[in-house]
């Protein structure tokens, strides 16, 4: 396999951020903080806490607790002063930041042969080659890190501030096959890893990320005993699926799941739960939503993920939609408006939307109301995810519709603006090429039927 090769807009995106940043810049100033007293204002970055340089966000959180401290600011002019503070313990300065981390982000050293950013085509948004491995933004999102390129002196401090919990990917607990997926001498010794994290009080949430013919079957029996053997301070266990794109040119030859095997992988994690109930009273392991659309097979009630703890990797986000839908279901509702409304979705989930929508329109029979499955040309028909469907395969499927209003789930589009698709598209744009009115909708299924009613009706029988 060849070496991987970053766009020339990755590298610069990549170049941007390596630099190290002279403290925290600025972004928010909150009304009636301290920050406001002291005429601090957006673009104003902040050096030092009592003469120590902050690092990070969580740098900043540490040193600010105390009831006197001296904070060093630049300001936008390029003015620096020293400012003394009194306030109460642990009270915050009430500003937020451009970035969490203010000396640039830890970098990706692994050549995962499963790499999704290796699977995508050059000319997207910058920010999307990025390859983050940084602890700090585990702790702070849930962002998974392999532990590849921790240092002592990082790993002294996640145990020093209890930095917890932590996200890891951990894909096999076999040192010759981890090495193998993670393209890394160094990911040999995750189990020695993990234990001392675990000793020193940390919690740690796993994913496998499973590759057919590679860390499947036998291995991942072998790493999900690993794994459980070490103890409750392993939180959670996501069994995911590696997910492929058209883009593998001279990358390793993987397959996806077939619908028998996905249907192995749950009959094996509901064996391996019925186990960890009995013995801890908690299910721990998980079978990721997608495996479940690959098998057809209906997703588990609510309780099977036990306070969902991986819901943004995809763990139970169908369960959390749909029960939050049907909560909002009232048992009636005036005539609704002549109106036709299309919601996009990606293909794995529409089965499960199309069921909701269904049950609306079983109280609303006048509603037109369609689900449309959009299906993902630009990076292949094996990726079906939504948040993966780009502007141009909207346009592709949707270009001829004469729907009076388009549903969109904000998943599409970029977090930061709710503006741009993954091909760089613009809602602006997407608007011009097509007819009907647009709208964007958070991934909430009480959201979503907030949606329709505020759309099809002019009166509400009863309030949701």
């Amino acid at each position: 396999m060849n070496e991987r090769k970053m766009s020339s807009r990755a590298m610069a995106a990549a170049k941007y951020i390596r630099r190290k940043a002279q403290g925290g810049m600025i972004k928010d100033v909150f009304p009636d903080s301290i920050a406001s007293e002291l005429g601090l204002e957006p673009g104003d970055k902040l050096l030092a806490i009592d003469g120590q340089a902050i690092l990070d966000y969580i740098d900043y959180k540490f040193k600010i607790t105390e009831e006197e401290v001296e904070i060093e600011v630049q300001k936008r002019d390029g003015q620096r002063l020293l400012i003394s503070i009194e306030k109460d313990y642990d009270e915050d300065l009430g500003i937020g930041f451009e970035q969490d981390t203010f000396d640039g982000i830890e970098f990706c050293q692994n050549k995962c042969v499963f790499c999704f950013l290796d699977q995508m085509p050059e000319g997207l948004r910058p920010e999307l080659y990025i390859r983050d491995d940084d602890y700090r933004l585990s702790f702070l999102h849930g962002n998974f890190i392999t532990l590849t390129n921790m240092s002592e002196e990082e790993i002294d401090r996640v145990i020093e501030q209890k930095l917890s919990p932590i996200y890891i990917s951990v894909h096999s607990t076999s040192p010759e096959i981890r090495v193998k997926l993670l393209g890394n001498r160094g990911g040999h010794d995750i189990l020695k890893q993990l234990e001392r994290f675990l000793a020193a009080g940390i919690d740690i949430h796993t994913q496998v990320v499973v590759v057919p013919g590679i860390n499947d079957g036998e291995n991942l029996q072998e790493t999900i005993s690993d794994l459980v053997s070490l103890g409750e301070g392993i939180e959670s266990i996501a069994i995911v699926p590696v997910g492929l794109t058209k883009y593998r040119e001279n990358l390793a030859d993987l397959r996806v799941f077939s619908q028998l095997e996905a249907k192995e992988v749950i009959r094996s994690v509901d064996t391996w739960q019925e186990k960890l109930l009995k013995k801890h009273q908690r299910r721990i392991i998980y079978a990721a939503d997608e495996f479940y659309a690959l098998a057809g097979m209906d997703v588990p009630m609510a309780e099977y993920y036990e306070g969902y703890p991986q819901l943004e990797n995809g763990i139970g986000l169908l369960r959390s939609f749909i029960d939050e839908f049907m909560e909002e279901l009232a048992d009636s509702y005036t005539k609704p408006l002549d109106k036709s409304i299309r919601i996009v979705t990606g293909v794995s989930p529409a089965p499960y939307l199309k069921d909701l929508i269904d049950s609306f329109k079983e109280r609303v029979r006048d509603a037109k109301i369609e689900v449309h499955p959009v299906k993902n040309l630009f990076f292949g028909p094996t990726v079906t995810v939504t948040g993966l469907t780009t502007g141009q395969d909207i346009i592709g499927e949707l270009k001829d519709v004469s729907d009076d209003l388009i549903l969109l789930p904000e998943v599409m589009v970029r977090e930061s603006d709710n503006r741009h698709f993954l091909d760089g598209m613009t809602m602006e744009e997407l608007q011009e090429r097509l007819a009907p009115r647009i709208r964007i909708v958070p991934v909430d299924g009480g959201a979503l039927l907030r949606v329709l009613t505020e759309e099809l009706f002019e009166r509400r029988e009863m309030d949701l």
